[in-house]
């Protein structure tokens, strides 16, 4: 009898810490670097710099109604997940998966653990997608987004 295959762990997301901050930042400018390939290494190291120092805010909840995660698989760190809460509404503030983890349906697990939570609470999930980012549009709109408005380059869009 030949055993069955295991399948991958389930993505799961824990509150990050201080401990956490290079890693989310690396994996934020790993996914940036995807659509910027030519950023000099000074753009590289101030462009870090500014975001070690926003997500250390994050880490620390200075950031009001604001909760940074770290994306899990199993025991590895896979990525970063962003959500702002109101009364009125779930604020997906960012979601980046590392190209290490990418296209294996964690971005899409999580997004939706995300929409059963507001659709529990009756509030609508809401993002905002750079215009030139047509394949995490594509990601929104089969899970139930659209668009809603326009503010500079990126589209906003809502499961309300």
């Amino acid at each position: 009898m030949t055993p069955e295959p295991t399948r991958p762990s389930e993505p799961s997301v824990r509150p990050a810490t201080l401990d956490d901050v290079e890693f989310l930042s690396q994996t934020v400018y790993a996914t940036y670097l995807q659509d910027e390939p030519t950023m000099t290494p000074a753009e590289k190291d101030s462009w870090l710099d500014g975001y070690r120092s926003g997500t250390r805010d994050q880490a620390l909840g200075l950031v009001e109604n604001s909760t940074t995660y770290v994306i899990c698989v199993g025991e590895e760190r896979a990525g970063r997940l962003r959500v702002v809460r109101t009364p009125e509404r779930v604020f997906l503030g960012g979601i980046q998966i590392h190209p290490a983890f990418q296209n294996r349906g964690i971005g899409t697990a999580v997004i939706t653990t995300l929409l059963d939570e507001a659709s529990g609470k009756g509030v609508a999930v809401e993002l905002q997608v750079n215009k030139d980012n047509g394949n995490a549009e594509r990601l929104y709109v089969r899970l139930g987004f659209r668009r809603n408005g326009e503010l500079g380059e990126d589209y906003l869009m809502t499961t309300g």
